[in-house]
């Protein structure tokens, strides 16, 4: 799933490269192929894919008025963050913050509800031209 969530996350880190959380040092490089430092490198790039959208929506909500972007599909999504990312100036103003909107909420309560949702979207931009 950390894979999965590439295309997502290179888009939005890209974007915004200081929503990128910083990485304790590791002990050893065996520290890196331990259960929890997989599931701490999951949550940190879900809980940065999540910033980004955060972020970027005031974009999406230019490039797409009118669209619920809580519970679009997909396909839709990715289009929109695709979009909202050529409209994104390279400096943003921070005086001038910008109201967020809700970006592809979850559909239940599940713990992976979330991380589906976004893998969803990642997938649908990985395929985009």
């Amino acid at each position: 799933m950390y894979h999965e969530l590439t295309p997502l996350w290179t888009a939005l880190a890209g974007a915004y490269p200081e929503l990128v959380l910083n990485r304790p040092p590791t002990g050893s490089r065996w520290n890196r192929f331990r259960l929890r430092g997989t599931h701490e490198r999951f949550y940190r790039r879900l809980i940065e894919c999540r910033d980004g959208l955060v972020r970027l929506s005031p974009y999406l909500t230019r490039v797409a008025p009118g669209v619920d972007l809580a519970r679009g599909p997909a396909d839709d999504i990715a289009r929109h963050i695709t979009e909202a990312l050529a409209l994104k100036p390279d400096a943003e103003d921070p005086d001038t913050a910008l109201p967020a909107a809700r970006v592809a909420l979850p559909s239940g309560n599940d713990l992976g509800d979330d991380p589906r949702e976004l893998i969803a979207i990642s997938h649908a931009l990985r395929e985009r031209p």
